[in-house]
């Protein structure tokens, strides 16, 4: 399967979703890359599903991903009667937040700052840096980037297995990276629903990664996410990109008028831009006067401290 093909172990099944995890109990190198590959490769693999539904006339299926790095307790956890290998501490629910954040900003595949700065430049990924949120139940903001796809086709194709079923994907060897550990938790329709887990005993304090995904009616399309080969992503995908990255800049440095008309400029050519929409919202609510381009509401305090982080109230 897809998650197997990049070294992930399907550790739960969560109603409609998937725990899995990198790099525990075995170790991965490289596992926040495989972790976004595997992000991106579910992403792909939508396409012939949903013609096959729509040939049996089903609506289409979307899957939201969130993916997050952090420390964690994994192993053996329970009693004598009952135990369950899995994860423990606050990265796992941060990957469930990220997971929750996809839909809020309408996007496909959310990864946080921590995993982001795994990435090597060498590995092309494409992300929209997409905003600086603090959580539900935590105090400290946390930058998120909208995984989109790819600058180019891979340098090293081994992180991004064309043929999940051939031995070369399936069998590759793991690295040992001692001390860390990535972990996925994904919810969909494909055939990783029904795939089974993989219980070993290994036991030490890592760093996680988690990915979620979930199945939702196929209402919004975040800029880059259709399928273009191995997600390529096409020229005006990054223009637009590096516009919505600008007006975010100037929001929080708050700059709210040329946020504004940045937002306004991009909107204008991709009208059903989720975040675009928030941040132009976000951006307006701070202007008034007469001509608009005044700065209400705020203190002289608040704009000597201003970071622009978005505190979200629910999960």
């Amino acid at each position: 399967g897809i998650i197997e093909a990049h070294e992930g172990v399907v550790a739960e099944i969560l109603g409609d979703g998937l725990l899995v995890f990198w790099n525990t109990p075995d170790d991965v190198a490289d596992h926040a890359v495989k972790a976004c590959a595997c992000a991106l490769a579910q992403q792909r693999s939508l396409g012939p599903l949903n013609e096959e539904f729509c040939a049996i006339r089903l609506p289409d299926v979307a899957v939201r991903v969130g993916i997050h790095t952090g420390q964690v307790l994994t192993g053996n956890i329970g009693s004598r009667e009952r135990l369950k290998f899995g994860c423990m501490g606050d990265p796992m629910n941060l990957a469930s937040r990220a997971e929750g954040l996809c839909k809020f900003y309408g996007v496909q595949v959310i990864c946080t700052g921590p995993t982001f700065d795994l990435l090597p430049a060498s590995t092309g990924f494409f992300c929209r840096k997409l905003d600086l949120v603090q959580v539900k139940g935590r105090h400290d903001p946390t930058l998120i980037y909208e995984v989109i796809g790819l600058k180019e086709a891979p340098v090293d194709a081994a992180f991004f297995p064309t043929d999940p079923t051939s031995p070369a994907s399936a069998n590759s060897r793991t690295v040992s990276v001692p001390g860390q550990m990535v972990a996925l938790r994904s919810r969909s329709l494909s055939s990783e629903a029904i795939a089974g887990f993989r219980a070993l005993s290994k036991r030490r304090n890592g760093r996680a990664a988690n990915v979620v995904a979930s199945p939702t009616a196929a209402d919004t399309t975040a800029p880059g996410s259709d399928q273009n080969g191995l997600n390529v992503v096409p020229s005006e995908v990054r223009r637009l990109t590096d516009l919505y990255e600008a007006a975010l800049a100037a929001y929080q440095q708050a700059n709210f008028v040329l946020s504004r008309e940045l937002s306004e400029a991009l909107l204008s050519r991709h009208p059903d831009n989720r975040a675009a929409s928030l941040l132009l919202g976000r951006a307006a609510e701070h202007l008034g006067g007469a001509d608009g381009r005044e700065i209400v509401g705020l203190s002289a305090h608040d704009l000597r401290n201003w970071t622009g982080v978005r505190i979200m109230t629910e999960k």
